[in-house]
């Protein structure tokens, strides 16, 4: 089995190397990356647009432990201002 290093892999992060088109011998030493789309997300590993913006983009912080991306800008999560504290 392979893993993806994508940090938001849309497969299922594991793979048998067969089903890649792999043998053992060529499993990478680095990091593996399924799709571009998962390459794109080695670059810019925030937000669910994978964008990094060039300008300043207001982001926003996810306090769930188990979210894979942590930081998402305002506008891709319906945001206009900075959200109140509860």
């Amino acid at each position: 089995m392979i893993d993806c290093s994508g940090i938001n892999c849309p497969g299922n992060n594991r793979f048998h190397l067969e089903c890649r088109g792999m043998e053992e011998d060529d499993a990478p030493d680095e990091d593996f990356y399924c799709s571009e789309e998962c390459q794109k997300c080695r670059i810019y590993g925030y937000c669910t647009c994978h964008e990094d913006l060039e300008e300043f983009e207001p982001m926003v912080a996810c306090d769930n432990k188990n979210c894979r991306l942590e930081w998402f800008h305002y506008k891709c999560v319906g945001l206009e201002n900075a959200p109140g504290i509860v």
